[in-house]
């Protein structure tokens, strides 16, 4: 009997009607468990990131410390991406900024716009930026990410320090 029955499921799969709504839903399954799995940096879960970068100002390269979801060091090197925008002594400065930070465990680049703000202080200037990864090489490549910045900067002791805060993935 087990073996009548075979072959009438061998007949309908060689006719191609047997079978073929499940064939269907596993492949459907099958598509979505490798579309939701997360097997790249750009998909998995934000973690917190605090970069905090020091230097003498004014400078184009200064050094960092990351912690939290990337744990590197090294040395930053600035871009000035375009002119300043804003009314120098009065209100503050924007400057547009590609940043790229050369660490132990490769590269990564951030575009970052920072806006320089006059304080009580007149040799000094507070710093309020917003940041994103645009690129990354080795064991940064396809990492992104975004956040916030805060720092000073005095002319006089010629100090710049920052913090930058955000999420990477």
């Amino acid at each position: 009997m087990i073996g009548i029955r075979w072959l009438g499921v061998a007949r309908r799969i060689a006719q191609g009607r047997a079978c073929r709504g499940r064939i269907v839903l596993f492949l459907v399954c099958l598509t979505l468990a490798a579309w939701l799995s997360p097997t790249s940096a750009g998909t998995t879960k934000p973690a917190d990131v605090t970069i905090t970068t020091s230097q003498v100002c004014p400078s184009d390269v200064a050094t960092f410390v990351a912690e939290g979801a990337i744990e590197d060091s090294g040395n930053v090197t600035y871009t000035l991406l375009g002119p300043a925008a804003g009314l120098y002594g009065v209100t503050g400065v924007t400057l547009k900024t590609e940043a790229v930070f050369t660490g132990k465990n490769d590269t990564f680049t951030l575009r970052w716009d920072v806006v320089f703000k006059v304080t009580d202080d007149p040799d000094a200037f507070a710093e309020f930026g917003q940041w994103r990864i645009v690129a990354g090489t080795g064991a940064y490549a396809g990492l992104t990410g975004q956040g916030r910045s805060s720092g000073t900067c005095n002319f006089v002791t010629g100090i710049e320090s920052q913090i930058l805060e955000g999420q990477v993935h």
